[in-house]
């Protein structure tokens, strides 16, 4: 299974995000750089935050071969102090904040059964307290500069959870009405906000996923028989999500929000 093309570059798109300030949150690997690269090939200035400094730094370098504007912050999304530092520089950086991509997600696999305290307290810190923590500090910064996008990321476990993933489908699952419960709280400050829900996707984290399925099993077998379950025969790219993920922060979906986008490859049909 092909995870991610290393040496991706920004694309120059439709420019709809001229003159914009993105943050995106995960954005050193994944769905969170292939967002990065998305936005700064609609002209976007972008703010990359993750804790991960050495590849977070890959995703600026990526984005600036192209001239984009970008910056990396470190950042813990479970820590509200950082969160806060990093936006406050973003607003200094940039001058204004107008879309958050709150991205960031890890993968604990067990049943509930054998999923320890510590690891389920942070599968919801990483997963959804992180996309709490950061809207909260966003909103009045969008709020300021007359509204904005916030964008989660949800899962299709969210919906149609597998066993083995308890922890991470209760919080892919609390994204979805979080973003509703968000959507009625800021639609008077010109706020809109919305989740995306990839089924699996050619990441790290699916690629974690498969390991530990595969344990005592044929690897290949069951990565067949989950793409078999999939109308398309396939699993969906970085590029795929990071679309779906534009198209709910920009003005094309300007009469959207409370909705969670499934990117299933149907999946879900």
């Amino acid at each position: 299974m092909a995870v991610e093309v290393k040496g991706a570059s920004v694309k120059p798109g439709r420019r709809r995000f001229e003159n914009k300030s993105v943050v995106v949150t995960g954005a050193a690997s994944g769905i969170g750089r292939a967002d990065a690269l998305a936005f700064a090939g609609e002209g976007a200035a972008v703010a990359v935050l993750d804790i991960a400094e050495g590849p977070g730094q890959e995703t600026v370098e990526l984005l600036r071969k192209d001239s984009a504007d970008a910056v990396f912050l470190r950042c813990d999304v479970t820590d509200e102090a950082s969160i806060e530092q990093s936006l406050g520089a973003v607003v200094d950086r940039f001058g204004a904040l107008d879309v958050l991509v709150a991205n960031t997600g890890v993968l604990y696999v067990d049943t509930a059964e054998k999923t320890a305290l510590e690891d389920w307290n942070r599968m919801l810190a990483l997963n959804l307290t992180s996309a709490f923590l950061c809207s909260k500090h966003a909103i009045p910064r969008m709020r300021k500069s007359g509204g904005g996008s916030i964008v989660c990321m949800s899962s299709g476990s969210g919906f149609r959870p597998r066993a083995g993933i308890a922890a991470y489908a209760a919080a892919k699952a609390g994204i979805i009405n979080f973003v509703k419960s968000l959507a009625k709280e800021t639609a008077a400050d010109g706020i809109r906000a919305n989740c995306v829900a990839p089924i699996a996707t050619e990441t790290p984290l699916l690629e974690h996923m498969l390991t530990r399925f595969s344990e005592g099993k044929d690897r290949a077998e069951v990565e067949r028989h989950i793409i078999e379950s999939i109308p398309m025969k396939r699993f969906a790219t970085v590029e795929e999500i990071a679309d779906a993920v534009l198209f709910l922060a920009s003005d094309d979906s300007s009469a959207i929000s409370g909705h969670c986008l499934v990117v299933d490859c149907g999946a879900f049909a």
